[in-house]
């Protein structure tokens, strides 16, 4: 029996080829006016309703036993891609001039986790380096709350920290009670929708996000939404990556979460391929010739992934990681104050 995240992987590689081909015969379409999501900024905007809101959430953190300086990750394979925030957790980040942000590297390597499926050659466990139980490639916006017995016969092998009762998302956050958590998902959600659920992308995203949005809340953790990256494999993969970020911020304003816009960080003539690799959906790694390295990475992934100084800003994963130390810096701003 093939597990669910299979399944998904094969829809998004059959997604890719498909619109891919798509793209060899479509005709140009205008332009059209800049979506009111795509002018939101990169960094989230900490103030008025989403600063209350985030004010509430950090105090009820706090009476449940919340931990500063820890964090957790929610997502998909750009989230489990070894160049994506393990190397801050284990090696030493060139900052190329970036002020306070040592701080906050620091802060969060002090807290240490549980760490029993370490990336290759980062063994360390603390919120960066560890692979978090509700990351998966292939997972959709869904799937963080599906029960661990439902998600395949071999869940248990996979979830060692987990009984299967729970979800992944309900397991990670009961093993790292963390103050943050860090969410990136949808992009898979294309593909299920396209192929198999006769659904126009995108229009369920919110029905099927929310209730993560609010499960981190109930357990006393500040979720932190982010659109999800662009897509550069053709004409219908580009419009449905954009109708799912549309959903995302929407979201984030009605729930008044904190919201990084990656997409826009991204979709930039500065950024080398939109901000991905060879393969076109993955986030690129700075000084990795090769395909990106979801599960192992290659001999310097770690390394390159933590050079933030302008050149390797241009490159997917490392723009990431610069802009999750900042989101970590402006969230920790607000919890100094509202704790003193």
């Amino acid at each position: 029996m093939r597990s669910r995240l299979a399944i998904l992987g094969a829809a998004a590689t059959c997604l890719a080829v498909t619109v891919g081909a798509a793209g060899a015969t479509a005709q140009p379409v205008g332009e059209e006016p800049q979506p009111a999501w795509l002018s939101a900024p990169v960094l989230p905007d900490l103030t008025g309703k989403v600063e209350r809101r985030l004010r509430h959430d950090l105090a009820v953190g706090r009476d449940r036993g919340m931990r500063g300086r820890v964090f957790a990750k929610v997502g998909d394979s750009n989230t489990q891609l070894t160049g994506v925030l393990y190397g801050l957790g284990c090696r030493r980040a060139e900052l190329g001039g970036t002020t306070g942000l040592s701080k906050v590297i620091r802060r969060y390597r002090q807290v240490g986790l549980p760490n029993p499926r370490p990336v290759q050659g980062c063994a360390s466990g603390n919120s960066f380096s560890r692979r978090s139980a509700a990351v998966a490639s292939g997972a959709t916006s869904y799937w963080p709350l599906t029960t661990i017995s439902e998600l395949s016969t071999g869940a248990g092998s996979r979830f060692t920290e987990c009984r299967l009762d729970e979800s992944p998302l309900s397991c990670e956050l009961r093993v790292t009670r963390p103050r943050y958590t860090l969410v990136m998902t949808g992009s898979n959600d294309i593909s299920i929708d396209f192929f198999f659920n006769g659904i126009t992308p995108a229009t369920k995203l919110q029905v099927r996000l929310a209730p993560v949005i609010r499960a981190i809340r109930r357990f006393g953790s500040v979720p932190v939404l982010s659109t999800v990256a662009p897509a550069t494999v053709g004409p219908l993969a580009v419009r449905y990556i954009r109708d799912t970020n549309r959903e995302v911020w929407k979201l984030a304003r009605r729930l008044r979460v904190p919201l990084v816009n990656l997409y826009r960080a991204l979709d930039s003539p500065a950024m080398v391929n939109h901000g991905l690799g060879e393969d076109n959906m993955h986030l690129g790694i700075f000084g990795n010739d090769g395909p990106n390295r979801v599960e192992v990475p290659g001999p310097t992934t770690l390394r390159d992934s933590v050079n933030l100084t302008r050149p390797a800003l241009r490159y997917g994963s490392n723009r990431r990681n610069l802009i999750v130390l900042k989101t970590l810096r402006g969230l920790d701003r607000v919890a100094r104050m509202e704790f003193r």
